[in-house]
């Protein structure tokens, strides 16, 4: 089984080494490959850019999906995020893939803050990731992926942080553990 990845700085594994960002630490649990395709920075219409021009080619059998931090981040409105995360979603579908879908989780701000990132902007951000989640989770309904909510599993934890946004390697653990779980239907 081939498993593809598709997201962002927190797919790519911002800040930590390779062997401990959660695709490298899920592909040793499983014993499957798991194709990293994070790109810090990257919004969903980078991602969906993407899917087509270098997930669909390597042929994986199951997709990772977490995005729509940058979106939110930047202000942009969270229809767009979600219509372009549910384009990405229908492609994957039509190549039969099995597809999970993570949302971004609550930043902490009891750690160092990461760029222009602070205090005042998370309401804005809040608001904004829950409109994403209401319209993800409503599409969700159709049964064509399996939605998981990563704020359950990470829940704020100063000490699964790098920065303000970023999971340490640590986070990162936790993070593969979850994935893990929903992957194995636990």
């Amino acid at each position: 089984m081939r498993i593809a990845a598709l997201g962002d700085s927190i797919t790519y594994g911002y800040g930590v080494r390779r062997k401990e960002v959660w695709t490298a630490l899920l592909q040793e649990k499983m014993g499957h490959e798991v194709m990293n395709f994070g790109i810090s920075g990257d919004t969903t219409a980078g991602m969906l850019a993407r899917f087509n021009a270098h997930v669909l080619p390597e042929n994986p059998q199951v997709l990772i999906l977490i995005g729509g931090s940058n979106d939110l981040l930047m202000g942009l409105d969270p229809v767009h995020a979600s219509v372009n995360l549910k384009t990405i979603i229908y492609e994957a579908l039509h190549a039969r893939m099995r597809i999970y879908v993570g949302l971004p989780f609550t930043p902490s701000l009891e750690v160092d803050a990461f760029g222009d990132f602070s205090k005042d902007l998370l309401p804005a951000f809040l608001e904004k990731r829950r409109q994403l989640e209401e319209n993800l989770q409503a599409f969700g309904q159709t049964g064509h992926f399996t939605f998981f909510n990563l704020e359950h599993a990470i829940q704020g934890n100063p000490s699964l942080y790098l920065d303000s946004l970023h999971l340490n390697g640590e986070g990162n653990r936790v993070m593969a553990d979850h994935i893990y779980r929903q992957l194995r239907g636990e």
